[in-house]
Parts: C-alpha cells; sequence; structure tokens
C-alpha cells in the first residue's frame, strides 16, 4: 500500500509505502500519482524520496528488466500527453530503506535488478531514515502540511 503528498512549495514529492511491497509497487505507484498530477505541478518538483521505511514485506516479482522498459514506456506516455519530456524525471531520487535489514536488502536487490541506463536519470540515494534525508534537503525548506493522499 502507498500514500503520496508534496511539500508546501511544490518542489519535493513523497510517496510512503506500508505493509507488503507488492511485485512492482514502485513503478506501479510513480505511475499513478504522474498521472494524478498536473503538467504545472510536474514541471515544479525537483525531489522525489519514495520511503519503504514501514515495508514489512517483499519479493523481488517483476524485478526484469523487460518489465522495466514496459514501464518506461508507460511513463513517457503520461509525460507527453501532458506537454513534458522525460528530462523532467531528472530528479534528485531519495530512497528511505525498510527499518528490517531483511527487507531493506531485498529492497536493494529488487533496485539492482531493475537498473536500466534509463534509470541513470532516476539514480537513488539511499538513506535509513527519513530524518536523515530531510537534513539534506535544508535547502528546499521541506515543510508537509498537507494530507496523505492514496
Amino acid at each position: 500500500m502507498y500514500h503520496w503528498l508534496t511539500s508546501d512549495d511544490g518542489r519535493i514529492l513523497h510517496i510512503r509505502h506500508t505493509g507488503e511491497y507488492v511485485d512492482d509497487e514502485g513503478n506501479v505507484s510513480l505511475l499513478e500519482v504522474l498521472q494524478h498530477m498536473s503538467a504545472e505541478d510536474l514541471s515544479i518538483l525537483d525531489v522525489f524520496i519514495r520511503n519503504t521505511h514501514a515495508v514489512t514485506a517483499a519479493s523481488l516479482k517483476n524485478t526484469d528488466r523487460a518489465q522495466q522498459e514496459v514501464y518506461k514506456r508507460k511513463v513517457t506516455s503520461v509525460l507527453q500527453a501532458k506537454g513534458l519530456s522525460t528530462e523532467l524525471l531528472k530528479l534528485k531520487f531519495f530512497f528511505i530503506l525498510p527499518e528490517k535489514e531483511v527487507i531493506s536488502l531485498k529492497i536493494q536487490e529488487r533496485m539492482r535488478r531493475t537498473i536500466s541506463p534509463w534509470d541513470v536519470v532516476l539514480r537513488p540515494v539511499y538513506y535509513p531514515s527519513l530524518e536523515e534525508a530531510l537534513q539534506d534537503l535544508k535547502d528546499y525548506s521541506p515543510v508537509f502540511s498537507g494530507a496523505w493522499r492514496d
């Protein structure tokens, strides 16, 4: 399951995953959020936070590179439909790892398996907690006062 919100200034997108990280939930969640957001909102994004700290289980299902190519085409299609370029996805990518080490290792293996040349654009920096990631975002005044969205 996932929820998302943007910072008050719209520059940070935060997707928080909880419970079981099902199949390719990371790709699905980002694609659904991109579909939901307006072109104007997407164009001001600078930072993407994927927060898996509360994930309690994960698998390696759907980690092949062919699956990633399908996902890439879908994202490109969504952005083009909004009049945007995939250049938009040159965001700082902060990845908050699960609290449990065994789950964290599985999530990192998922990422390793799905890296493609396209992913160089969205290369994650890993953090053990959201608090540590936010320390590196001081220049962005990361304030989140809105409600989480499903």
